[in-house]
């Protein structure tokens, strides 16, 4: 997932977190900044699903609270998501 921030203000969505739920399970990962001593790192969320052919819904929780429900998204694909305009 390729996020992207509506607006001028954070275009990056840092805080942005997405949970992706398929077959009775659910990852969650967040958008960060940086997460290592003078690192930068990509900001796309990269999921690994095992043996799973498909995902049921991936829920956006963007920073300013609102949230967006992408239902069955593609495997093995890039989304680009910006806030509020769906994939």
């Amino acid at each position: 997932f390729a996020l992207t921030g509506a607006g001028q203000v954070n275009r990056d969505a840092v805080g942005a977190r997405v949970r992706l739920r398929w077959g009775g399970q659910e990852q969650v990962q967040s958008v960060l900044s940086a997460s290592g001593f003078c690192a930068q790192n990509d900001r796309r969320l990269h999921f690994g699903l095992g043996s799973a052919a498909q995902v049921d819904e991936a829920i956006i929780e963007w920073p300013d609270g609102t949230e967006q429900t992408l239902a069955a998204p593609a495997v093995d694909t890039v989304h680009d998501v910006t806030a509020g305009n769906g994939p």
